[in-house]
């Protein structure tokens, strides 16, 4: 009788482990209207640059421990996919092999395991995409615990005084002795070799922590103007620099020669910063080296110019 219990228990404790190392996922596939645009979708889909507009299952889990497991995808349902899936999948390197893998990310220290599927394939020449599947547990698999670097900073704002300019637009911009004045610039005797100007250039800041990003303001190269040749910024001198609007334009990664428009959310102007530094080698805008001497130059009278127009005139939602 205690042999029967024994068994039973030691049953059910298996099935029990069988039952959560293995799961079955449902995609219900959709339309839906996204700033005008249709896009194919399904709970839990996000969608990435390299799948041309179409989703990809994520499932995120937070980890408690110092270890996961891989992942093995089986039991996959396929139906056909709509006129306008195929005709985006026609740009991918799609086969009959599905793709997927589990990854392992950091967030305030906190591990995540997080697991991508791209729900299409090939098969004999049609495509096809997964309705319903499988997932089980595999290799289990170890990883360290991220541990903050406390890093010491010295900005280069930390010392002197600053000034600021501000720009709107893709331009190469002067700077004049009356603007140096303007700004509260102490102009005796400047030296030419101590003015500098920082700032990251154009667009917004990634929106992601783990995107890279200047830890501090960089040094941009000028150019100066230096009527007289006294090495002293005076009257009638001037200085160049390239400024970048905070709007920028991004290659588009799935087509050649396409690129994409993104404006900043938050500011309309960008921000340059000049300081007066004696010591060190300050950047300037080189001289030019012609090495297309010996090459036959041809001369082009016409190129490809982007536009955009978004005055940004209607608040929706009265916010801000």
């Amino acid at each position: 009788m205690n042999l029967k219990k024994s068994l039973s228990f030691i049953f059910i404790f298996f099935a029990s482990i069988l039952i959560s190392a293995q799961s079955s996922v449902s995609l219900d596939w959709k339309t839906i209207n996204y700033l005008e645009t249709e896009l194919t979708s399904f709970n839990e889909s996000v969608y990435l640059s390299k799948y041309n507009g179409l989703p990809s299952y994520q499932k995120i889990k937070r980890l408690n421990q110092n270890y996961y497991y891989e992942i093995e995808i089986y039991d996959t349902h396929f139906i056909d996919v709509t006129d306008e899936e195929r005709k985006k999948l026609e740009y991918l390197d799609i086969s009959n092999t599905l793709i997927y893998h589990s990854d392992i990310k950091f967030s305030s220290e906190i591990p995540y395991q997080i697991t991508i599927l791209f729900p299409y394939v090939k098969v004999a020449g049609l495509y096809k995409k997964i309705s319903k599947f499988e997932y089980k547990n595999t290799t289990k698999k170890y990883f360290a615990n991220k541990k903050r670097k406390s890093e010491k900073i010295e900005s280069v704002l930390k010392n002197g005084d600053w000034y600021k300019v501000s720009v709107d637009e893709n331009a190469v911009y002067r700077l004049t002795y009356s603007d140096f004045k303007s700004l509260g610039i102490n102009t005796n005797n400047l030296n030419l070799n101590s003015i500098r100007l920082y700032g990251n250039g154009g667009g917004m800041l990634p929106r992601l922590n783990s995107s890279y990003r200047h830890e501090d303001l960089q040094e941009n190269a000028i150019e100066i103007i230096d009527n007289n040749n006294n090495g002293i910024f005076e009257d009638g001198d001037v200085i160049l620099f390239y400024g970048q609007s905070v709007n920028e334009w991004t290659p588009n990664l799935n087509y050649v020669g396409k690129f994409d428009h993104h404006k900043h959310l938050y500011d309309d102007f960008n921000f340059y910063f000049i300081t007066i530094k004696n010591e060190g080698n300050p950047k300037r805008i080189e001289n030019y080296q012609n090495s297309l001497i010996n090459l036959d130059q041809n001369t082009f009278n016409d190129f490809n110019d982007l536009q955009f127009h978004e005055n940004d005139i209607l608040n929706f939602i009265q916010s801000g």
